[in-house]
């Protein structure tokens, strides 16, 4: 690896960033509609009434449904589907399809139901951040971003990140989740640390045989990272294929990086908040960098960076634990290698030199020349070569004689020669030497009007029901 190949944590992260927002829940945009001129609609509000929230959703209620408002005997109420995520209360009108670390969230409720949702239980809100609205009032047709909010969840040992979309159109909220998973981290160099950490997945994009990973660590003794890394997707000891660090102590929160993503994916606003950290990258001749890879999908792999350099010249040594959860089997499917197409067969070539007369002068070679034995017949020989623009054939047989055809396709009108004592005259004398692998074949003769014809030829490509001499 090169000191120029490093890809993620300077400049391109912003392509990382724009994976993880794929990731969470899409960023697709919602269309303004032109005006109607009629006045504005009555008010569409989704949020649950005052008896219909989960239990301790901020705005709902604080126990069950009251008296009056009890089933009637008989009555099935809907039963709330499996959660994919533990540590969150089941609710029928909230459906959560994912992993125990990476769970999408759809709901026919608003944002801010699904934010109370999302905190009752044992969850803490360290961050509630919405992305700011256009500063200019957006124009009839403009494609506006859906109005985005993120929250950092905690609750003992365990964080947690929510991205909610709303898209504006009083379909509902949809949101992803990500439970970040517990990860060793140590350091030597420059900066030296052994500690445990959270990690949140901040990109997981799959390619063929390897995955980017991106990570952000918050651990246990104040250390924070930024960890990506280009890893083959197979288990074992694994040698990366593109790797950067940005490590050190600083205040900077989970809640601070959520704040950051609502406020831009842009590259330059999150390494301008994490300027307390300082980037090492693998340089050429000088840095190792390896994973050990436990598991593929989900994708388990501790990762190794030795001897990475910074800008200044220190040298800095990482390892720590990385985790990537992806649906639909991405990382399963990326890991099959495709399937490779042989390459198409061709023919071993031959040589060929035929004259007639003074009037017909060839010296051929290539896989166009071919052979066969006791196709034709037991014992029987022959010999072509066979091209859109000129074909020869030389027939050997131990009962009928020996017969020559050339027929030259390049002249406006076709140049054609034939030997056949029999039907057309001429005469040809031929002697043909097997040598298992190759066939010399000689014949030597006069046409009908008495031209002189020579011919060798030593074939490669050859056809046989007849066994090879031994």
């Amino acid at each position: 690896m090169s000191h120029t190949q490093s890809r993620w944590f300077r400049g391109p992260l912003a392509a990382l960033l724009a994976v993880a927002c794929l990731i969470a829940v899409g960023c697709d945009s919602a269309v303004v509609p032109p005006s109607t001129g009629l006045g504005p609609a009555a008010p569409h509000n989704t949020d649950p009434p005052a008896t219909g929230g989960p239990s301790g959703v901020p705005g709902g209620p604080s126990g069950g449904p009251s008296a009056s408002a009890a089933p009637s005997p008989g009555i099935r109420l809907p039963q709330p589907a499996p959660l994919a995520m533990q540590g969150f209360a089941p609710y029928d009108q909230v459906q959560m399809i994912g992993t125990e670390f990476a769970a999408s969230v759809f709901t026919v409720l608003s944002c801010d139901a699904l934010a109370g949702w999302l905190q009752a239980g044992d969850w803490r809100l360290d961050g509630d951040s919405i992305t700011p609205p256009p500063s200019t009032a957006p124009a009839s047709g403009d494609v506006l971003p859906p109005r985005t909010r993120w929250l950092a969840l905690s609750q003992p040992g365990e964080a947690a990140v929510a991205k909610l979309v709303d898209d504006g159109n009083d379909t509902g909220c949809r949101a992803s989740v990500g439970r970040l998973s517990q990860q060793p981290l140590s350091a030597s160099g420059t900066f030296a640390t052994s500690t445990t950490a959270l990690a949140y997945q901040l990109a997981c994009s799959p390619d063929t045989l390897s995955v980017t990973t991106g990570a952000f660590y918050v651990g246990d003794d104040g250390t924070r990272a930024l960890i990506s890394a280009e890893i083959p997707l197979a288990l074992g000891e694994q040698s990366l294929l593109d790797g950067s660090v940005r490590i050190g102590k600083m205040d900077f929160a989970l809640a601070d990086l959520t704040e950051t993503f609502s406020t831009s994916l842009d590259t330059a606003v999150l390494e301008a908040r994490t300027d307390g950290l300082e980037l090492y990258e693998a340089v050429y001749q000088v840095s190792t960098a390896t994973a050990t890879v436990t598991s593929i999908d989900p994708f388990v792999a501790t990762i190794t960076l030795g001897g990475f350099v910074s800008e200044a010249g220190a040298t800095q040594s990482v390892s720590a634990g990385i985790r990537c959860d992806l649906p639909g089997h991405l990382l399963t499917n990326a890991a099959i290698a495709p399937a490779v197409t042989p390459p198409p067969t061709v023919a071993p070539g031959g040589t060929m030199s035929l004259t007639i007369g003074s009037s017909i002068s060839e010296s051929l070679a290539g896989p166009a020349i071919s052979c066969s034995v006791g196709i034709m017949g037991a014992d029987t020989w022959d010999l072509r070569y066979n091209d859109p623009e000129l074909f020869i054939h030389l027939l050997i047989s131990p009962e009928d004689g020996t017969f020559l055809t050339y027929t030259d396709f390049r002249t406006e009108i076709p140049t054609s020669v034939q030997i056949d004592e029999a039907r057309t005259g001429g005469h040809l004398d031929a002697t043909v030497s097997d040598r298992g692998s190759e066939v010399d074949f000689t014949a030597t003769g006069v046409t009908d009007d008495g031209e002189e014809v020579a011919l060798s030829a030593t074939c490669a490509a050859i056809e046989r029901a007849e066994a090879p001499p031994g």
